[in-house]
């Protein structure tokens, strides 16, 4: 890195100099949160395709065959 630095120079050095504001972000999170609480079920609801196997660990399966 002191190698870069010497042919670049600090690309940082000027992060701190603007001051940004973190609302649109926020104002955007509530935005999905909201939209995404309307429109998906929480888990989501799969149906079961034809010839799909049992949904379940087989340690917990209680009428599969031993």
């Amino acid at each position: 890195m002191p190698a870069r630095f010497v042919r670049g120079g600090d690309r940082h050095a000027t992060i701190n100099d603007a001051a940004h504001s973190l609302q649109p972000l926020l104002d955007m999170y509530e935005k999905d949160e909201t939209e995404a609480r309307a429109t998906c079920r929480t888990p989501p609801d799969y149906p079961k395709m034809p010839g799909e196997p049992k949904r379940i660990q087989p340690s917990r399966d209680r009428d599969r065959p031993r």
